[in-house]
């Protein structure tokens, strides 16, 4: 097997992995993901304590912040199975046009699979919102994918240069 073959197939099991670990997240039970989003909270909340009080004015609610925690976490795994998507078609044969567009399709589409997942798991429900927080992780995904892209050539051109 060559390298290139091998080189695609780890970074497919990547993904496949990534949304192994998507799946798991949402098949757990409402008390048990709330539960978890509380603990995280409540360490974010004791750190918040020692803060200036200038700022502790600003983050006075405990239901704010375990909403941006369970939210931003929706956004983390989405941008993260975009980056992954986008490395495993980058090694493909598509143009970098159709990978994105391809990228985001699969995200987004697993993003409205895992919220009908949701809806069958115990104390838990699909939110067609949730699909529109995991399309903010999609679009920061191909951003910063892009961005890491560009950066790469602008560097490599540098050393042409000199």
């Amino acid at each position: 097997m060559s390298k290139m073959n091998k080189g695609r197939i780890i970074s497919w099991m990547l993904v496949a992995s990534w949304m192994l670990v998507i799946f798991s997240f949402s098949a757990e039970e409402g008390k048990i993901s709330s539960s978890r989003s509380r603990q995280l909270t409540k360490a974010v909340t004791q750190y918040s304590a020692q803060l200036p009080d200038k700022v502790k004015k600003n983050i006075n609610s405990t239901k704010l912040i375990e909403l941006i925690i369970r939210k931003g976490a929706h956004v983390l795994e989405y941008l993260i199975l975009t980056i992954l998507l986008l490395f495993a078609l980058s090694r493909s044969r598509l143009k970098k046009r159709n990978s994105y567009i391809l990228a985001a399709s699969l995200a987004i589409l697993y993003a409205c699979i895992d919220e009908l997942h949701q809806s069958f798991t115990p104390g838990r429900d699909g939110r067609v919102s949730d699909v529109f927080i995991d399309s903010i992780g999609v679009i920061l995904g191909l951003f910063l994918f892009f961005i890491s892209g560009y950066l790469k050539r602008m560097v490599f051109e540098k050393r042409k240069l000199v």
